[in-house]
């Protein structure tokens, strides 16, 4: 599900595929590059930054940085072919010391492009207002 995130300035398009143990949403920063949020209602980690390994399918696991937000993980995806690796797959693992959550992701190639396509439209939409 593609939908408008109420901030930023254009507020940006955001996808959300919730799952049983963790909700995944992408969001693009102003430069284009993946921002993935992994979040659950019930959980509370406090703020701060924070290590954790993601693995992508069966892939080896990837030491990622995030920013945690109570109970939300955000973590950047700057480098190209890792996103590109990322829009492939099927499953997510989130590895921390205290868990390992699992991510059903199927389509979130189809989901990341709907985020670009909205945020493309919403610029040509500003763009023809001025």
């Amino acid at each position: 599900m593609v939908q408008e995130l109420p901030f930023g300035s254009p507020p940006a398009c955001a996808a959300r595929l919730e799952g049983a143990e963790i909700n995944t949403t992408l969001v693009l920063n102003k430069d284009g590059k993946i921002i993935l949020f992994g979040g659950h209602p019930d959980w509370s980690m406090g703020t701060g930054d924070a290590q954790y390994n993601l693995v992508i399918d069966q892939d080896p696991p990837r030491v990622m940085q995030a920013s945690l937000l109570n109970n939300i993980f955000l973590s950047p995806f700057f480098d190209d072919r890792l996103a590109a690796r990322l829009a492939r797959a099927r499953t997510l693992q989130w590895e921390t010391s205290q868990a390992r959550i699992r991510a059903d992701v199927t389509g979130i190639g189809v989901a990341l492009d709907a985020v670009r396509k909205c945020n493309a439209d919403k610029n040509a939409a500003r763009a023809t207002q001025k």
